[in-house]
């Protein structure tokens, strides 16, 4: 019984010797756990501050960077503005001589139209008389008839000197001013006068100038015709020089009564008839 209650005193001494140390391990881990989380704490703390810190000095050099380059993009908008504002003095100048030279571009066109009217008007005065219808007598070798009032038209006919013709109209050609003419026979368009070179192509025939050549005994109906050729079977084959020839073959006839005559062509056609069937001549045929 005494050996029973050593042993179970023994027993007992050990649980609580056991349990001391079990105790104080458990308190010791605790404290190693106390002690590494406020280590650990200690360091977040750390961290945090120095996060803050870098936070702070980025931020305030974002700050001076951004003020520096507010700073330039002031400078840069000066200058801007006091380029813009040179770059509009000089347009500003530019377009005021602009406006000078077209005002003295305007001045000089209207003093040139004016003179070209005043000369126009000088050379339609000077050829007043040169624009007017009616008969015309080729002045010049190989008178040129185009086929328009342009003077490079395709030619339709040439004219011998000394061709009278009919002008239907008048008008200012295209080339150097010159005055054309719109002839009945043939058909097409002829220089009259050629004013730069002060040249005739042409005269106007008056009453005067075709009484003048009348032939004794006979007198002039300028607007007339009689049809057909000559009356006495020779078509258009018979030509001679002048009227004054054309008159005698007539005069050697006891039954003719008139005669038409030719200046381009010289052709002489003799009639029986006294007056023209119509009052519009044939050509330049002078009855």
């Amino acid at each position: 019984k005494a050996e029973e209650e050593a042993r179970r005193a023994a027993e007992e001494a050990a649980s609580r010797k056991a349990a001391e140390e079990e105790a104080k391990r458990i308190a010791a881990e605790a404290e190693a756990k106390r002690i590494a989380a406020k280590d650990e704490a200690v360091r977040r703390k750390a961290e945090v501050a120095k996060r803050r810190a870098d936070e702070l000095a980025q931020s305030k050099a974002q700050r001076r960077e951004g003020r520096k380059a507010l700073r330039l993009r002031r400078e840069r908008e000066r200058e801007k503005d006091d380029a813009h504002s040179g770059m509009e003095t000089l347009l500003e100048q530019r377009r005021q001589a602009e406006e000078e030279f077209r005002r003295e571009e305007e001045r000089r066109a209207a003093e040139e139209e004016a003179a070209k009217a005043a000369e126009l008007a000088k050379q339609q005065e000077e050829t007043a008389a040169m624009r007017v219808p009616g008969d015309w007598r080729i002045s010049m070798s190989d008178a040129l008839v185009t086929e328009g009032l342009a003077r490079g038209s395709a030619t339709v006919a040439k004219l011998a000197s000394g061709t009278v013709v009919k002008v239907l109209e008048v008008a200012d050609g295209e080339n150097g001013g010159r005055i054309r003419a719109r002839l009945k026979e043939p058909k097409g368009w002829i220089s009259l006068y050629y004013p730069q070179a002060k040249l005739h192509y042409a005269t106007r025939l008056s009453s005067s100038d075709v009484l003048s050549s009348c032939p004794r005994g006979y007198r002039v109906i300028l607007e007339a015709d009689v049809p057909d050729w000559d009356q006495y079977g020779r078509s258009n084959n018979f030509k001679v020089d002048s009227a004054d020839l054309c008159a005698a073959d007539c005069n050697s006839r006891s039954d003719c009564k008139s005669f038409e005559w030719s200046p381009s062509s010289k052709v002489c056609n003799l009639n029986k008839v006294s007056e023209p069937d119509r009052a519009t001549p044939f050509l330049d045929y002078i009855f």
